[in-house]
């Protein structure tokens, strides 16, 4: 009975994510390779089920903007975050910058600095 209620869940969950989400943003070629060139600077650890996670991936696909989820459930991505990051926590923007690494927590920081960065 439980599995067949997750089952339900699951499928009501995927459903709202594919029909709440935005329009992506269009550009023009040039300014979409721009982007994409850029966003291979980043990675988004996160968690599948998480909100906080979920709502800085709807702001990405609002963006247009396609970067590397980091699943942090696994041993070693979640170990990755601990050692390199400073703590299991998630969403977790991982910014290469020319002088270095940044780590970025908090969901409402990342979508304000991913609208400012893709804009």
């Amino acid at each position: 009975m439980m599995k067949m209620m997750r089952k339900i869940r699951n499928a009501m969950n995927n459903i709202l994510k594919t029909t709440t989400r935005a329009k992506p943003m269009q550009r023009s070629e040039d300014r979409q390779r721009d982007v994409n060139n850029r966003a291979k600077k980043l990675s988004l650890y996160q968690f599948d089920r998480c909100p906080y996670c979920s709502k800085v991936r709807r702001a990405l696909h609002g963006l247009n903007v396609q970067v590397e989820l980091k699943d942090a459930k696994t041993d070693a991505i979640g170990e990755e975050l601990v050692k390199e990051g400073g703590k299991l926590q998630v969403p977790c923007l991982r910014i290469t910058e020319d002088d270095g690494v940044r780590w970025m927590y908090e969901s409402a920081d990342i979508i304000t600095y991913l609208q400012k960065y893709f804009e």
